[in-house]
């Protein structure tokens, strides 16, 4: 399994928060990195552009044998 950046981590945490409440969860989650938080806020931008695109990875990667 891949681990997600931290980029990644608090762009998906983000995504399950209301959009009203994103800003104060970034100003928590990125407080000490600005650059984090410009990349996160990138992401999100486009999320909606891209729409499924940008899921979270699954357990399995469908590549496995059985």
């Amino acid at each position: 399994m891949t681990e997600m950046s931290p980029a990644e981590e608090v762009f998906f945490a983000a995504l399950e928060k209301a959009p009203a409440d994103r800003s104060a969860y970034l100003d928590a989650a990125c407080a000490d990195n600005p650059a984090l938080r410009a990349r996160v806020e990138k992401l999100l931008a486009a999320h909606p552009k891209v729409g499924g695109f940008l899921e979270p990875p699954s357990g399995a990667s469908g590549c496995e044998r059985k």
